[in-house]
């Protein structure tokens, strides 16, 4: 983290701090900092162009926007903040659009919008430049932003530099997305030349303001605002109709202090997806019924990554929250084929007689078929509880249970109707997983055998069919 007197930049702004200016990074081209707003993105335009200017004597760059109006009513005016922290003494003419040092550094306030009468950018001229930043580069051409770096060469020679473009931006659709975020999410970036770092709210070391601007996003955006700006989700993506729970809005089913609903006299519903990756799925849900109403909330997750993704982790976080506290009694749901025997362990050992070891203390009973529902008919089963509340069930989500709420809102239909399980790779341990419907999967696991009799009506078109309830089955632990 660097440091000072008067200021500080997060772990996050100092990573991409040392790729602009450590000479050990001199192979990194394009530096993107970007994800939540208020992750401190202007700031760190500002103080960089500012210590380029003040450490290299008539260097030049450029401040870039689409236009210069956005320019001037933005991070112009945190530059202005941050040269009073740092002491700098420099000139601002307002014709030319230009800030000028003492020692004869410069930066160019530049205006890059894709006008179609200029498809080639000839508006820049052939002004060389030092280094350069572009804001809010989400709309911003690629081509645009690749000219620059082609004019990046200016007194390179005389100070051993090499060619910087920072571009900050939030999340939102093209080149960046595209290009370089996805694919270095996903462990695979295209060049060794380009580097995404994922600035958060957090990463703003003003933590009064971080706190108050995030009850401000809270409050004031869509569901789909509030993924991009506040949680800095760059898979968030307005409702397309090809969702797989299509009937699923975080603006309606996602609730804030769910958990404070929690009762201890009333039985926790734990359901498992028993995938090692990307992280072992549990969730624990509570059902409350007033009146006629049911109300299926999911109070917490726990998706322990590598390298606690494992079975005595998972049953670990479970005892720790709830032992002592909860008297109503825990019921276990899960994958069916879970329950199959595995070959390192006793004959009759699985991954459910692990996770019932593990959390004995509880008393906890399992509750899970002899084969899971059918994916259609659960997707369908699901979807018409989100929409209308089937049967009066009504389910809701904690705002908190962030991993789920990620999947329930952007794991897609397949083409037969089911999940759609696409496969990426880890960037720190190179394995495949499929990155969505592990949530998904846990949770329809639970909901339509703790419902069964409604599954039954579902499946069967509204016909109060014969049924046969399951039994639980107590664990037998080892004492």
């Amino acid at each position: 983290m660097v440091e000072s007197a008067e200021l500080t930049l997060s772990t996050e702004q100092s990573k991409a701090w040392h790729r602009l200016t450590d000479p050990k990074h001199n192979h990194i081209t394009r530096v993107i900092y970007g994800g939540q707003a208020g992750g401190g993105k202007s700031f760190l335009i500002s103080l960089w162009l500012d210590y380029m200017c003040r450490t290299y004597e008539g260097t030049r760059y450029y401040m870039a926007r689409e236009t210069l109006k956005d320019i001037k009513e933005s991070v112009l005016l945190t530059f202005f903040d941050v040269i009073k922290i740092t002491g700098s003494t420099c000139k601002y003419n307002e014709q030319k659009s230009k800030i000028t040092y003492p020692n004869g550094s410069e930066i160019y306030l530049l205006e890059v919008f894709a006008y179609p009468s200029d498809p080639n950018f000839d508006s820049f001229g052939s002004r060389e430049y030092t280094g350069g930043a572009i804001e809010e580069g989400i709309t911003v051409t690629k081509r645009a932003a690749d000219i620059l770096i082609s004019r990046t060469r200016y007194k390179h020679d005389v100070y051993n530099l090499y060619p910087k473009q920072l571009i900050t931006c939030n999340p939102g659709d093209g080149w960046i997305k595209e290009e370089i975020v996805i694919p270095q999410l996903e462990g695979n970036p295209k060049k060794k030349n380009e580097i995404f770092i994922n600035a958060t709210l957090a990463s703003n070391p003003n933590k009064e303001f971080a706190d108050r601007y995030t009850k401000t996003l809270e409050e004031n955006l869509t569901a789909y605002d509030r993924e991009r700006l506040l949680n800095g989700n760059w898979n968030a993506k307005p409702k397309s109709g090809a969702e797989f729970l299509k009937e699923f809005n975080q603006d309606k089913h996602v609730k804030r202090g769910l958990f404070n609903t929690y009762n201890p006299n009333e039985p926790l519903h734990i359901t498992f997806d028993e995938n090692l990756h990307p992280y072992i799925t549990c969730e624990i849900w509570q059902i409350h019924k007033p009146n006629d109403m049911r109300f299926v909330r999911q109070l917490w997750e726990i998706c322990l990554k590598p390298p606690r993704n494992r079975r005595k982790e998972v049953a670990k976080e479970i005892v720790k929250k709830f032992y002592g506290v909860h008297r109503g009694g825990v019921i276990v749901y899960g994958d069916a084929s879970s329950q199959k025997e595995e070959t390192d362990k006793e004959p009759g050992e699985n991954f459910f007689t692990d996770i019932l070891e593990g959390i004995k203390v509880l008393n906890p009973r399992l509750r899970v078929p002899s084969k899971n529902p059918p994916v259609l008919s659960k997707g369908g089963f699901l979807n018409l509880i989100f929409e209308k509340g089937y049967r009066n069930i009504t389910i809701e989500v904690d705002s908190e249970c962030k991993t789920s709420i990620d999947d329930y809102a952007y794991a897609v239909e397949d083409e037969d109707g089911t999940i759609l399980k696409k496969k990426v790779k880890d960037p720190n341990t190179q394995i495949s997983y499929e990155k969505h419907g592990h949530n998904i999967d846990a949770m329809s696991y639970f909901i339509c055998e703790a419902f069964m009799s409604d599954f039954n009506y579902y499946l069967r078109g509204g016909v109060t069919p014969r049924y046969d309830v399951g039994n639980d089955r107590e664990y037998k632990f080892q004492r």
